[in-house]
């Protein structure tokens, strides 16, 4: 082989080193880019996931049956969290949560409120003028699934109850400092003791509990 065929080959293997390399820094330097914009996709994914399921809540608050909404997991966990319990003219129930978590990630269904990151991004379904309406769609469920494939989250009703008239309702959660903080943003008269939170009416207010079963699968 002559001079020159040799020169073309060395400098043909120059450059491919050189693209190789030249490949390998920009892709070590965008790979962390990448990665976070794609946690972000999924996170607003399965936000989503989440509005859709609180309007599933709703579609059963308004008579309803049931609802389905398939869900992915993206890595994380989909769970039912007993977080305490509300209690209303001296009758109590559960309180649980649909929460889903990954590592830097959580967004939950309590109350019929959606809760992101332990904040609350939509609020319960309170109406007032010169009375209020309270509606609770209380979740009722156990068991987790995780993973990266779909899930079926099932929402079903199991009853409802009426309470007219009511003068306070009782809240214990695990998340009882944002549930104290919004209802005082909301002007309402609270009072918290043992980690129990007392919600006063000043006017007439009616309160609808309806218990919600779910189920993952």
């Amino acid at each position: 082989m002559n001079r020159l065929g040799v020169s073309i080959q060395v400098g043909m293997i120059m450059l491919l080193v050189t693209l190789t390399i030249a490949v390998a820094v920009v892709y070590t330097s965008l790979k962390p880019s990448v990665t976070k914009a794609v946690e972000i996709s999924q996170e607003d994914t399965v936000l989503h996931y989440f509005k859709l399921l609180r309007f599933s809540l709703l579609k059963i608050v308004r008579g309803c049956p049931l609802s389905e909404v398939v869900v992915k997991s993206f890595g994380g966990y989909y769970s039912f969290e007993r977080t305490g319990f509300v209690s209303v003219n001296g009758t109590t129930y559960s309180v649980y949560s649909l929460t889903y978590r990954s590592d830097t990630f959580e967004v939950s269904l309590e109350n019929g409120a959606l809760l992101l990151n332990s904040r609350i991004f939509e609020e319960p379904i309170i109406l007032c003028n010169s009375s209020c309406l309270i509606v609770l769609p209380l979740i009722e469920g156990e068991g987790s699934v995780g993973g990266r494939g779909n899930v079926i989250v099932a929402l079903e009703e199991v009853g409802r109850k009426y309470y007219r008239n009511a003068t306070a309702i009782t809240i214990n959660s695990s998340r009882g400092n944002v549930w104290l903080d919004y209802f005082k943003s909301k002007g309402f008269d609270t009072d918290i003791t043992d980690g129990n939170i007392t919600v006063k009416f000043p006017n007439a207010t009616d309160i609808i509990i309806v218990r919600i079963g779910c189920t993952l699968g």
